[in-house]
């Protein structure tokens, strides 16, 4: 593990260097202001391809999603207020029938909307 933020290169603070975080705290409250920027404006639903397949609703076969993240909570992280620490998931939310599909992507594995 490096002793770095992978977002924006600052070394971890002394906690954050032993509770392996995806990002720092100051990454992490940006990224979630730009998630509920992102969950304003997609407000309607569109297709998305996620690492290279078209997403489709394993319910319904639809098409169309609201794309939003999701904090997976762990019960230690949360009873020491280090919440923002644990990993988050990228969620989908299908248009048609409500099912929700998430998936924990790295830097490998991309999310794109499919334009119409």
């Amino acid at each position: 593990m490096s002793n770095e933020c992978p977002k924006c290169k600052k070394p971890y603070s002394f906690t954050e260097r032993f509770m392996k975080p995806d990002m720092c705290s100051v990454c992490y409250k940006a990224e979630k202001e730009k998630d509920a920027q992102a969950i304003e404006a997609n407000k309607n639903a569109t297709s998305f391809e996620v690492a290279g397949k078209q997403l489709i609703c394993n319910h319904c076969d639809g098409e169309n999603f609201i794309r939003g993240t999701a904090q997976l909570n762990t019960a230690v992280m949360s009873f020491i207020g280090l919440d923002w620490m644990n990993q988050s998931a990228d969620t989908f939310l299908c248009k048609d029938c409500g099912k929700v599909e998430w998936f924990v992507l790295d830097g490998n594995k991309k999310v794109k909307p499919i334009k119409k």
